[in-house]
């Protein structure tokens, strides 16, 4: 697997990212919010409809290909039916806002879907599917087109290593190919009677689009340092 880059938070605070919107501490990096039994997480406090994130730059990855994979803890956080959460956003210098994955509630469950952007600036989105209130990982494989005369791009969504949809025949070569942006991490657009905190955690991502899977720590071999997974940078 070729890692691109990834944030685990293990520092303790946000300086794994090149910027951040805090909105006075609603987004910090917190021993509480720790998945997949490491020590911090972001730590996601919705108490307004400001956005919170952290942000990564990301150039084009230089393939046909990117997938990412991270953790959510919904912890608890009340939505009311139709309610939408973003909990990431993929810029592309020529569509604007390219992939995003969505935290929603219908009545009933709390559900997951992904999106992405194709070159007419019409999303191309997943079904929801249900997640329950608990730690999930959830990844992302997006393929660029193979040209600009073809629509075999696609967008597909796993959740806890579970095939969940390929959105396919998108026709995304132009947008994919402007990924010189940057991925903002955390809540976008939350709506009005959102309210709470989840936790988010383990972001990475990779260029040749082999499974990332869960985050996996090895025993140290050395006292005090940590060695991680083959899925953790």
């Amino acid at each position: 697997m070729t890692v691109l880059w990834g944030i685990n938070h293990e520092s303790g605070d946000l300086s794994g990212y090149d910027s951040t919107v805090v909105d006075g501490g609603d987004l910090s990096v917190a021993a509480a919010a720790a998945l997949a039994g490491t020590n911090y997480g972001l730590q996601c406090v919705i108490d307004d409809t400001t956005d919170i994130y952290g942000v990564k730059a990301q150039t084009d990855p230089g393939t046909h290909r990117l997938r990412f994979r991270f953790y959510l803890d919904p912890n608890g956080v009340t939505m009311n039916a139709g309610d939408t959460v973003g909990l990431i956003y993929w810029t592309s210098s020529l569509v604007g806002d390219f992939i995003d994955v969505t935290l929603s509630y219908d009545g009933a469950s709390l559900e997951i879907r992904a999106r992405c952007n194709d070159d007419g600036d019409t999303w191309r989105a997943t079904t929801f599917y249900d997640i329950t209130d608990e730690p999930h990982y959830i990844e992302i494989d997006v393929y660029q087109a193979t040209d600009l005369d073809d629509a075999d791009g696609y967008i597909w969504l796993y959740i806890d290593g579970a095939s969940k949809q390929k959105k396919a025949n998108i026709d995304n070569f132009h947008a994919f190919a402007g990924l010189i942006g940057m991925a903002r991490f955390g809540a976008h657009d939350p709506a009005a009677s959102v309210a709470g905190t989840y936790f988010l955690d383990q972001l990475v991502v990779n260029n040749d689009g082999s499974v990332i899977g869960p985050y996996v720590a090895r025993e140290p071999r050395h006292p005090g340092i940590l060695h991680d997974g083959p899925s953790v940078v």
